[in-house]
């Protein structure tokens, strides 16, 4: 993991297919970095 990169994906199985209906990408980082103001921000955003 180079970067440090991951995305992750959510499917959806129809009859014909199996389908991405939504893919986030995020950034991995020490359990030190995020200041609290960051982490109480995200935990605010909506899905």
């Amino acid at each position: 993991m180079k970067d440090k990169l991951i995305a992750l994906f959510a499917f959806e199985q129809t009859e014909v297919s199996v389908a991405v209906v939504a893919e986030k990408h995020y950034c991995l980082v020490s359990p030190e970095m995020p200041a609290l103001e960051e982490l109480e921000s995200y935990q605010r955003r909506p899905e």
